[in-house]
This record gives C-alpha cells, structure tokens and sequence, in this order.
C-alpha cells in the first residue's frame, strides 16, 4: 500500500492548505496521514476531511519519538518534536512519500514511488547538502569517510516501511550525543541522517533515479538559486511562514487560493499583507522614537 505523509499542527495551517490543494490535484485518491506536531491543530483538523486525511492514530510512538528527540533539544519543544517524523517507518503504508508542508507538488508522485523502486534502496531523497547535516568539518569529513554521507534534506523524501526502527535510532543515539556539537542546527535532519549513515541503512537519490526527462538539480526554492520549470515540487525550506517577498510567491499563492475550500483566506490576507505592515509600522515608530 502506497501513501503520504506530512507532520503539522496550526502553526503552518497556511503552508498545510497549500500543499495539500497541490497534492490532490495531482494526486485525487493517494491515501495521505497526518502526523500531528503536538501544538494546537484544531483548524488544521477541520480541514482533514476536505482533502481525505486521515489522522495517525498511535500517539504513543509519536511521544516515543519526541522523547528521543527531546534528549537533543532538552528546552527546545519544536525542536524534539519535529523527531516524530520518523514515525513514518511504523506507519499503515509499505511505500510512501513524506512531504513537508512548505512544499507544493507541480506533477503526481508516480515519479518518486518509480524512482524508490528504481534506486532499489529502503530510502531516497532528492535535496542534498552536507554542510545542513553535519556542520563542522572534521565530522562531515568523517562520516563521508567512514560512511559515505551525502547529507539528505529530510523535507521531501520516500522510503520503505521498517527501514528505521524506533529501537535501532536509541541504540545509536548515545554516539549521535556524542557528535551532537558537530550537527547542523536543522532540527531532526542530522540525527535522522546519522541513523541512516551509522545504522548503514540503504539510501539513495531521487533525482538520480528520476523517470522525468528533467532531473533539476534542487527541489528547495531560494533567492540565489533558480528552481528549473520542470521541478516536479517545490521547497521553501528555511522560510517560516509565506510571505509576498518569498521567491515564486505567486505559484503558491495561487495554488493556496485556488484550494477546494479555501477557508481562512482573511486570515492569509492579515499574515502576508496586515501583519508586515505593522511590523513596519513599529519598526519605524520605534526608530522615530530614538532619534
């Protein structure tokens, strides 16, 4: 059985419509599961049945995972509950695709299933980037040494069920405190990919084993780099919430309005246009002030 999954709660309800009006355009009957961050999530919820999600329903390997989590962010409660993406591998779908919710799908999934079979690995990913892993050099140095560590954005990427297990990550995760000052500061991404890079699970590039006839060098969308036409999916990652100055704003917003139900579109007008301008308002009030 095949799917999707996304993790979220009210915070990211904007980018949550957004990318759930893109997936099911191009993607109407694919089964979808939402992981619920922990946060407030009762507007995300009113939303689920609109698009066909369904919510994960075994809170205890969530707070399982935010445990974990929570020993590489003691006082940082976004930061260990981001951890409970990797519940995934326990999930209902043996093949399935995880999206983040900054991101807009530009075509179906079929293409990203193909390429996990293609790849023959238990996981594969499409953005690289060792430096947003492993920060330090001397540990980047080593784990491509010892193994072979590409360094995989963990915002839009599939895999296999059982690929990690919840009780191989803690037996790596004394090692992982140990390299912990080495890490990126990008939340799960550098213990998750530890785990894949210690724990010698098979990983593999969706780009490289693409069926498209375009292969972009990068799904993520920022200033300095130009994200090709034939992007199957775009991510903002590293941008907190949508904002009109934000590169291709325009192919977002169009597809966050052109939702189904596109319910809370005051409250998207207030965050791109009113909020800002009361930003600036302050800032210049404040700055008379000073003067």
């Amino acid at each position: 059985m095949k799917g999707v999954y996304f993790l979220a709660d009210d915070a990211v309800l904007h980018w949550v419509l957004g990318m759930l009006a893109s997936l099911r355009r191009h993607e109407p009957t694919l089964p979808v599961v939402w992981i619920p961050f922990g946060g407030p999530d009762r507007r995300l919820r009113e939303h689920l049945d609109s698009y066909a999600v369904v919510a994960w329903s075994d809170t205890d390997d969530l707070e399982a995972w935010e445990d974990l989590g929570s020993q590489f962010f003691p006082k940082n409660l976004v930061g260990s509950r981001l951890f409970r993406k990797m519940a995934v591998f326990d999930g209902p779908f043996n093949e399935f695709v995880f999206i983040d919710s900054d991101v807009i799908l530009r075509t179906s999934l079929g293409w990203a299933f193909e390429a996990l079979s293609r790849a023959g690995a238990e996981v594969a990913f499409y953005d690289e980037g060792l430096a947003d892993v492993y920060a330090d050099p001397s540990l980047r140095q080593r784990m491509v040494e010892d193994y072979g560590a590409r360094g995989w954005n963990t915002g839009f990427w599939a895999g296999h069920r059982c690929a990690i297990r919840y009780e191989m990550a803690t037996i790596l995760t004394p090692q992982a405190l140990l390299v912990q000052p080495g890490f990126a500061p990008t939340g799960e991404q550098p213990f998750f990919n530890f785990v894949l890079d210690a724990g010698h699970v098979a990983a593999a590039s969706l780009r490289d084993n693409s069926p498209l006839p375009a292969r972009p060098r990068s799904l993520i969308v920022r200033r300095s780099t130009r994200v090709s036409a034939d992007a199957p999916a775009l991510h903002w990652a590293g941008q907190s919430r949508p904002s009109l100055a934000m590169p291709l704003v325009s192919i977002w917003l169009v597809t966050r309005i052109r939702a189904p139900r596109p319910a809370s579109l005051a409250a998207l007008v207030a965050m791109l246009v009113v909020r800002p301008l009361v930003g600036q308002a302050r800032r210049l009030w404040s700055g008379l002030r000073t003067s």
